[in-house]
């Protein structure tokens, strides 16, 4: 009796991980950051600048896989890559007070140098290009998009998707 049941369990958990991993592998969106390090401007104004770098490109890369595909018709794949990155605001130094701050002004709009490569089931190349995006009315949309964690950042990046993958 336990026999069936533990072989029925081994056999179904195969059967989910080989699901997962064929899902992995079936992403229809593939992001590269080319030398991060090197970036514009994805400076904290507070904390360890590698760790906040990571935690922006952590974020940033979240969002694209999870709005890209809406963008994408069935059996359609993206593969973009980031070759720069300037977060909206500048980082400017607190006289005293020890930490630096981020000021906000339309002055500096964030951008992003991306190239991308839109493919069909087939594996033929729908579109490729690479463009440096920059949102200089990036203030003037909704309050809401500055309390959110890379508010303006997302909304850039909606707008290039909508732009640049809408047909």
């Amino acid at each position: 009796m336990i026999k069936p049941l533990v072989t029925g369990l081994v056999l179904c958990s195969t059967l989910i991980f080989n699901q997962a991993q064929a899902s992995e592998n079936d992403d229809p969106v593939s992001i590269d950051w080319v030398k991060p390090e090197k970036f514009r401007d994805v400076d904290s104004a507070n904390s360890n600048k590698k760790r906040y770098r990571a935690r922006v490109i952590k974020d940033l890369e979240s969002y694209m896989q999870q709005q890209l595909p809406k963008f994408l018709n069935a059996g359609e794949s993206i593969t973009l890559k980031i070759y720069d990155l300037d977060l909206a605001g500048d980082i400017r130094p607190m006289m005293g007070a020890g930490n630096d701050i981020r000021v906000v002004k339309s002055i500096y709009p964030p951008m992003i140098d991306i190239e991308y490569s839109l493919v069909d089931q087939q594996g033929k190349v729908i579109k490729e290009q690479r463009k440096r995006f920059r949102d200089i009315a990036f203030n003037m949309g909704s309050p809401m998009t500055a309390s959110k964690s890379l508010g303006y950042e997302k909304a850039m990046l909606k707008k290039w998707m909508r732009n640049e993958l809408t047909q």
